[in-house]
């Protein structure tokens, strides 16, 4: 269903962890809605973050939930994160009241995450449901045979194919309740996925996409042996590095290829970290980095635990130093892993 500015509902919570879907939905209804009445009545609240989600925005919300703005009566609103643990309390008990009373050329999407259906501003909103003012959409990330439909599906939007065993993997990689799989279970992070897949399309033109496609230019979800190489190398754990890192080269396959894909994700990894810290430092949200690094926000806050006691500057250094070390391992003809081994004792 979409949004009408005639008719109801004109309020739409969209909720689950498939942050991709949703935020492509919700950027549809937005550009749909601006190339129709421009640009003026719409506009974007991250309750979760302090900066846009200020005194001055509230009061402008408010403003606009009566009746419009100076220039147009109908208008677009999206509010993230409202039920965010640093949402302001007064937002909730704000919308509580205002969007039952909303005008219906006036449409609100509430972009979450996860809800808590006990709270008064939750009620409030499945009861506009049955007034059917408003509307409650599941998007929950595919698993399984249900990932890899979606994966085909994606790519066959963009002109591409892939092959069972590519898609298989892809799928294996970014669902961790796949079987053999022997990571817990975790959100999938449908961002980076639709990122890798637009990379696939864009370098495999045609030929269906295979295993060998995702090896060379894929960087896969972090593993539990990645993840901890990645905190362990930028807290300067270098035993602890040494060992996981040892475990990751005796995987089958060639051990300079696999080391090349290590380093190609810690690149990324520090890269990550650096964006985090520049941004966190402007008061940047968890939501407004994981825009910016096309990552799951939950993966942002997980991975922002690392820059505790970090440096800008610290982090570039590791950054140009793995730059380095990829480029001493293309050129250097000593064993792998005895290259690998002296990269991290220098650290």
């Amino acid at each position: 269903m979409e949004p009408s500015l005639t008719k109801q509902p004109h309020i739409f919570l969209l909720v689950g962890d498939d942050t991709y879907s949703i935020s492509q939905k919700v950027n549809a209804w937005r550009g749909a809605f601006e190339k129709k009445y421009g640009p003026n009545g719409a506009m974007r609240i991250d309750a979760d973050n302090g900066a846009s989600a200020s005194r001055d925005t509230i009061t402008r919300l408010q403003s606009t939930l009566r009746g419009g703005t100076l220039f147009t009566t109908k208008s677009f609103i999206v509010l993230q994160n409202t039920f965010g643990k640093n949402a302001p309390a007064e937002l909730r008990d704000y919308l509580t009241k205002a969007l039952p009373e909303t005008p219906s050329d006036i449409v609100v999407i509430l972009q979450e995450t996860s809800v808590d259906a006990r709270t008064i501003f939750y009620k409030s909103i499945t009861r506009m449901v049955t007034d059917s003012k408003a509307v409650i959409e599941t998007f929950e990330a595919p698993r399984g045979a249900a990932l890899e439909a979606w994966i085909q599906k994606f790519l066959s939007g963009l002109g591409a194919s892939i092959d069972q065993g590519a898609s298989r993997l892809l799928s294996q990689s970014f669902d961790t309740s796949s079987p053999g799989n022997r990571m817990a279970q975790q959100p999938i992070d449908t961002w980076g996925l639709a990122t890798e897949l637009q990379k696939l399309a864009a370098y495999v033109t045609g030929r269906p996409i295979t295993r060998d496609d995702i090896a060379k230019i894929c960087i896969l979800p972090t593993t539990s042996h990645l993840f901890s190489l990645g905190d362990q190398l930028v807290s300067r754990h270098t035993l602890a590095a040494l060992a996981t890192s040892r475990a990751l080269l005796s995987e089958p396959g060639d051990a300079r290829g696999i080391l090349l894909g290590i380093l190609g994700y810690l690149k990324s990894h520090v890269r990550g970290l650096l964006i985090i810290l520049e941004m966190k430092r402007t008061g940047a949200s968890d939501t407004d980095i994981a825009e910016t690094l096309a990552w799951n926000p939950k993966r942002v806050w997980v991975v922002s635990k690392q820059t505790s006691g970090q440096t800008l500057e610290s982090l570039r250094g590791l950054y140009r130093s793995l730059i380095d070390y990829e480029d001493a391992i293309k050129r250097n003809p000593l064993k792998v892993d005895t290259m690998w081994d002296l990269v991290l004792l220098q650290r």
